[in-house]
């Protein structure tokens, strides 16, 4: 029901978002075949016919587009249509000069906005059938000569349908933009904690390894892991589980610098980069992590108790990758041998840590 929901919503979204230019084109049009209709003294049926399509026929697509299923098919039928009435009361004019020029430009326009290339074609074959009809209706006629009179009428058009179209396709690519930014921002980050995801950090921490190697700069690698993850989600539930590392984002945000970078890893494993910092700096700012996570307390009865443990070590020598993050990962492992709750940091080949 949800998503029916949002299907509905999405379709009336898209049917108002065709009904202004639609609306606003068909309205200039008009004009353009008002001024040769004046001048030929068309009968009072004609006048109903044209302005129906003109300023009726917006609303009768907006309906049709916004109850479909599928509301884009249906404005594409919608774009025919329109090429073909179009075209109709272009050759019921007579082809006459400025205004049927005006009116096909524009109409081709609006077939190449809608489906490319392509969709000309058909639009084509649309404009086509609607000039077979008039024919049909008001026999065949041309006119080379367009008086002041119908060049005055066609100037809203001219003037004003490009504008519809530019300013249509100006919200079109901002809407790309927004997505694109959405998209990407959903590639990179962690939907829970809203820091870097496991990909995007690896290629951050490739960058920032090279850097170290060319000597360019230095940092520290770290890597943090709630203790005993599992028995806070089986005790207290995942909803406390998910608290609590939102609230280990949040520490890490906050204590970091806006140039580190950090990540979730999975599940309960973080991973921060420290570029341009020591190891004893990188050391005194985890160990404040750690003991802001140890003195909190979560869920709602206030029951629920975290720590962490955290292996630091620092690019001091030129080494592979893998050995960098190996090394990290084995003060980790020593931070965890020693009782958790603590920063164990790999110095050579000794250990220091903090709890």
């Amino acid at each position: 029901m949800t998503s029916s929901f949002g299907a509905r919503n999405r379709s009336q979204a898209f049917a108002k978002r065709a009904l202004m230019p639609r609306a606003i084109g068909l309205a200039a049009g008009f004009f353009c075949v008002a001024g040769v209709f004046w001048e030929q003294g068309r009968p009072p049926f004609i006048w109903a016919l044209l302005i129906t399509f003109c300023f009726v026929w917006p609303w009768i697509a907006f309906v049709l587009a916004r109850s479909a299923e599928h509301p884009a098919d249906i404005e594409r039928r919608s774009v025919l249509l329109d090429s073909a009435f179009s075209a109709f009361w272009v050759a019921a004019i007579g082809f006459n000069l400025l205004p049927s020029v005006v009116m096909l430009s524009m109409l081709a326009m609006n077939n190449v906005a809608t489906g490319g290339m392509a969709f000309v074609l058909r639009g084509w074959l649309a404009k086509m059938a609607g000039i077979a009809v008039s024919v049909a209706m008001f026999g065949l006629s041309f006119s080379l000569y367009s008086s002041p009179l119908v060049v005055y009428s066609s100037m809203p058009m001219i003037i004003i349908q490009p504008l519809v179209i530019g300013w249509t396709l100006y919200r079109l690519a901002l809407r790309l933009g927004q997505n694109r930014k959405v998209l990407r921002e959903l590639s990179e980050t962690d939907s829970l904690t809203g820091l870097y995801n496991r990909r995007y950090w690896n290629a951050l921490l490739e960058n920032e390894y090279k850097r170290c190697g060319y000597g360019v700069s230095n940092g520290c690698l770290a890597l943090v892991d709630l203790d005993h993850f599992k028995q806070i989600n089986d005790t207290h539930g995942h909803l406390v589980g998910d608290e609590v590392l939102r609230h280990v984002a949040s520490a890490l945000r906050s204590n970091l610098r806006s140039t580190d970078i950090v990540a979730r890893f999975g599940g309960d494993e973080f991973c921060v980069f420290l570029p341009d910092t020591d190891r004893a700096t990188a050391f005194q700012v985890l160990d404040r992590v750690r003991v802001e996570i140890a003195d909190a307390v979560f869920g709602q009865k206030q029951t629920a108790i975290a720590t962490l443990s955290i292996g630091l070590t620092a690019f001091d020598n030129p080494m592979l990758f893998n050995e960098w993050f190996k090394q990290a990962d084995l003060a980790l492992y020593e931070a965890k041998a020693r009782g958790r709750n603590q920063v164990a940091c790999f110095d050579g080949d000794s250990m220091r840590a903090s709890a």
